[in-house]
């Protein structure tokens, strides 16, 4: 079977492997798409320093396909079913897995430190295979990862019919914040650089969109809430300097999200989180999340289609990095597909 590998840092490879065979508990999926993001350049850069994480690698954690063959003892799905893969491989007996939390001691990565999507075929273990309905186009399956750690985020807060919410990054992690939100009955008010980014999230529910670099975001949001500030804040941009901006348009006794990875330290006011009976809440990974996913996406109150600007095929893969790491400016989620 064919597979696209990194084989050293910034470098991808075409190899011939052997077609995998399903062992006891375990399923082979045929590979039908698979999402890029930020994770997939990490590795390929050389960026992550554990040790199993290091090329050669075949990359891609956002895969959709179809069960090609089950080993014994397999009964959650069988053989021609659509499937989205859960890339969370947890063993199930450690401390933080009988705990039922993430963090599992022998947890593996499907195409982090192990290998992922980005071959024909991929043997994973069948509890990682979610079925999912075959009306959802692969392209779309393959970002319900993505999608399913949102829930966790989210799930993490309660949000009331009338609170206001903010969200700041309109990607696909401040998008989907939005949505499930709206669906809340919260006002959302979307903070970003990007218009095209804003007017996307207006059509998905936002009642408000800034452009930060037009607009003063805490005058619009203490507008919006007679000057007492949100309910809750998403921080979905990955800029860790945000947190403390957040602050500032949160109320008093709010929740603040952190999702967004930011890289390095970073430093906000504990002094003002404290007096303010603030909460900074994280949320991280598709834990325990991915059924619930695939039923919203299932029944169209949240929508992932708009997010897949560009499908290119497995072969353009080279390319479709470069766009991922350059950052082109009307791309939003790139899915390659066999």
């Amino acid at each position: 079977m064919k597979a696209y590998v990194a084989v050293s840092p910034n470098k991808i490879a075409f190899q011939e492997r052997n077609m995998p065979v399903a062992g006891e508990g375990q399923v082979v999926i045929k590979v039908a798409a698979v999402g890029v993001c930020q994770t997939d350049l990490d590795v390929l850069e050389g960026k992550r320093t554990e040790k199993d994480w290091q090329p050669p690698r075949v990359l891609g954690h956002e895969i959709s396909g179809v069960v090609y063959q089950t080993g014994k003892g397999v009964e959650n799905v069988k053989a021609g079913q659509h499937v989205v893969v859960n890339p969370v491989i947890s063993c199930g007996d450690c401390f933080y897995c009988k705990k039922g939390t993430l963090g599992c001691v022998n947890g593996r990565l499907i195409g982090g430190s192990t290998d992922g999507g980005m071959q024909e075929y991929l043997c994973i273990p069948a509890k990682n295979a979610v079925p999912v309905p075959d009306s959802i186009p692969f392209e779309v399956a393959a970002i319900i990862e993505p999608f399913a750690c949102v829930l966790t985020a989210f799930r993490k807060v309660t949000i009331m019919p009338g609170d206001t919410v903010v969200v700041a990054g309109p990607g696909i992690g401040g998008l989907c914040f939005t949505q499930l939100s709206k669906s809340c009955g919260a006002k959302v008010i979307l903070l970003g650089t990007r218009d095209e980014r804003l007017n996307l999230g207006k059509k998905l529910g936002a009642d408000v969109t800034v452009n930060i670099n037009k607009e003063k975001a805490l005058d619009v949001v203490l507008s919006e809430t007679n000057g007492f500030g949100a309910d809750v804040f998403f921080e979905a941009s990955g800029n860790g300097s945000v947190i403390d901006d957040a602050m500032n348009m949160t109320r008093g006794s709010g929740s603040i999200v952190a999702y967004g990875i930011p890289f390095g330290l970073i430093g906000f006011d504990l002094q003002k989180l404290i007096l303010k009976d603030q909460a900074i809440i994280s949320g991280a990974g598709p834990w325990q999340t991915f059924e619930e996913a695939v039923k919203l996406i299932d029944e169209g109150k949240v929508v992932l289609s708009d997010f897949v600007t560009h499908i290119r095929s497995m072969n353009e893969i080279e390319d479709v990095i470069s766009m991922v790491k350059t950052r082109q400016s009307n791309l939003i989620k790139a899915v390659v597909k066999w």
